[in-house]
């Protein structure tokens, strides 16, 4: 209100004056902490911030556990003040204002996502080594690669002088792990590149909001009292700290009640990541993907850690009926008027052997094909490679089973460990997607590069076609697009998985191709 800024105002002039620095004033011998305490319970209020006495006790007592939340951070020492404001300047980090002012937007609109904080368990050693300006310029080149590499993060904040935070908007669980790894890769090729003989040891502290917090404020409050309390735990360098809340007694019947639910009120969260042909560069099929939300915390499970609790308990073959059933529902839609005209070849879910373990598939699943009248081809299964292997001859009785119904089968996550090109052709697969995590390395490691031109060689030859997922770098395209046998590719670098309704638009508007160089 008008009152309440005049409220700060006056005070901000009167312990302020024309000076800019905030540390100067609060390192005053003059400023009491009596002055402390006014000053805050005439800032804190009109930021939005409820304290009792005891809180501004401890504010007033020890300066050096302010939250930088709250105000800049206000240390005793002078020098590490300054440091921290001359750090501000050079990497145009944004401030701790703009990190509260973005998150009460996040809160507002009733977005989901989660507040990363990285901490450099090294700092202190590092700049014993390399001074303050060796940790300065590390910590600039490190901020500016995030903001460049990770698609999704547009800021870098300055949580502590030792410690990042990353507002990670509409972020699934899975992609938190994927942008963790991301980060990794970026210290460590800091480390190469500049020989460095101390390194910069990180930890990532993971929050998800809004969760049921009321207000920013109280979320912020919950984080600092949290993260002021962590050790480093030398076994893991990624910790979700909220797992405290959705957790229960029993992981998995708390997942499995989710489920039930969720099948029960047809209410999963459905995403499709698209699928680009290799050579044309156009839009070839897209991968439906299932998000499971917890709407009480409204956190996402991850995909794999329900999909595996649906497998234990054979839920399987409802939790794949249903995605079929939506697939069926999205080609009533559109069969006439796109993917009957060849906008779309192919969308494709991924399953289980359980799944076609009961008895009744073949009549479940060719009652829903024959009722949706798929193009040829149209429907794909993606099962992965071990599961494959484990279940050989499941799988070429079933393949031929359905083979009337013009559906494809799909090696997924293969690394070539459990089978050979020519184990897959025999079964009746025809295609194969090479595990990520063999993808993920190939522009920084020739060994994993060189594993996939022979992957590409041998697939050739047993006349499988190949297609190359989790693609997130442009350097990983200019090695790809030189080998042949390639079909189809699918990262990041293209789309992140879209709804429905996005996916649609984009099939509707793609006549134009995505430039491969």
């Amino acid at each position: 209100s008008e009152a309440r800024s005049k409220e700060l105002a006056d005070f901000i002039e009167k312990y302020l004056g024309t000076s800019d620095d905030i540390f100067n004033v609060f390192n005053k011998e003059d400023f009491s902490n009596e002055d402390r305490r006014d000053f805050y319970k005439a800032v804190l209020p009109v930021l939005g911030i409820t304290m009792t006495e005891e809180d501004y006790d401890v504010l007033v007592k020890d300066n050096k556990k302010i939250s930088t939340f709250f105000l800049s951070p206000i240390k005793e020492n002078v020098e590490d003040a300054f440091f921290r404001s001359r750090f501000d300047q050079e990497t145009l980090l944004s401030t701790t204002f703009s990190l509260i002012e973005e998150l009460n937007n996040k809160f507002n609109l009733k977005t989901k996502g989660y507040l990363m904080l990285i901490k450099f368990e090294s700092r202190d050693e590092f700049i014993k080594r390399y001074k303050e300006e060796g940790y300065n310029d590390a910590l600039i080149n490190i901020s500016s690669s995030i903001k460049e590499t990770i698609k999704g993060v547009k800021e870098v904040y300055l949580y502590q002088n030792d410690t990042f935070a990353l507002i990670l908007s509409e972020f699934t669980r899975s992609e938190v792990f994927s942008m963790a790894e991301k980060i990794e890769r970026i210290f460590v090729n800091y480390v190469y590149k500049y020989a460095l003989t101390v390194d910069l040891n990180r930890t990532m502290y993971v929050y998800s909001y809004p969760l049921a917090y009321p207000s920013i404020y109280d979320f912020l409050r919950n984080i600092e009292k949290d993260y002021s309390k962590q050790e480093k735990d030398m076994n893991n360098n990624l910790i979700f700290r909220d797992e405290n809340i959705i957790r229960t007694q029993n992981r998995e019947s708390y997942i499995l009640s989710l489920l039930n639910d969720s099948f029960n009120k047809r209410s999963f969260d459905i995403r499709i990541l698209p699928l680009i042909k290799k050579k044309s560069g156009s839009l070839f099929g897209g991968e439906i993907l299932l998000r499971l939300e917890d709407s009480l915390t409204n956190i996402f499970i991850d995909a794999y850690e329900f999909i595996d609790v649906a497998i234990k308990n054979n839920k399987m073959n409802l939790f794949t009926n249903l995605i079929i059933e939506q697939i069926g529902k999205i080609y009533s839609t559109y069969g006439q008027t796109l993917f009957r005209n060849g906008c779309l070849d192919r969308l494709s879910i991924n399953v289980d052997s359980s799944y076609f373990n009961d008895g009744n598939f073949i009549n479940e699943i060719g009652g829903l094909l024959t009722s949706y009248n798929f193009n040829k081809g149209f429907l794909a299964f993606e099962v992965n490679e071990q599961d494959v292997s484990n279940h050989k001859e499941l799988f070429k009785e079933v393949i031929k089973k359905l083979s009337s119904y013009s559906v494809s089968f799909i090696v997924d996550q293969f690394s070539g460990k459990f089978m050979s090109f020519s184990d897959i052709k025999r079964l009746g697969f025809d295609e194969v997607k090479i595990d990520r995590n063999i993808i993920k390395d190939i522009d920084i490691d020739p060994v994993k590069l060189n594993e996939v031109k022979e992957m590409c060689n041998d697939a050739k030859d047993a006349q499988v076609k190949i297609s190359v997922i989790g693609i997130e770098r442009k350097e990983q395209i200019g090695l790809l697009k030189d080998i042949d046998n390639i079909e189809f590719m699918q990262g990041y670098y293209f789309y992140k998985p879209l709804e429905v309704d996005e996916f649609i638009s984009l099939v509707k508007t793609f006549n134009l191709k995505i430039p491969l160089n």
